[in-house]
């Protein structure tokens, strides 16, 4: 009854050897990345909503103190999407370094 080899002794060579765990990270990196799409996604279609409340408003003529907020609105929403391209890039940059680790 216990003479064969113990579960945790399959577990340690089907699933947690290094090619194994290479392999389940580039797995979690690739739904990083993913993650970090939608947030792009997201954050730039803030963005665009930003600028078409912006680009309404200036149609309008709209007096300036009541165009300064929307124009304040529209540079955060920005840079918000600008950190989070800059965020998708960093780890956009290691994926590739996943991909080329499993050739090996």
């Amino acid at each position: 009854v216990g003479e064969g080899p113990h579960w945790y002794n399959s577990l340690k060579d089907d699933y947690i050897a290094f090619w194994n765990m290479v392999d389940w990270l580039s797995i979690s990196i690739a739904l990083t990345v993913i993650i970090f799409f939608a947030r792009v996604a997201s954050s730039s279609a803030t963005t665009h909503r930003s600028f078409e409340k912006l680009i309404r408003a200036d149609l309008d003529n709209i007096p300036r103190p009541e165009y300064l907020p929307l124009v304040e609105t529209f540079y955060a929403d920005f840079e918000a999407s600008i950190t989070q391209e800059r965020n998708f890039r960093m780890v956009m940059c290691t994926y590739p370094m996943m991909v080329m680790l499993r050739l090996f």
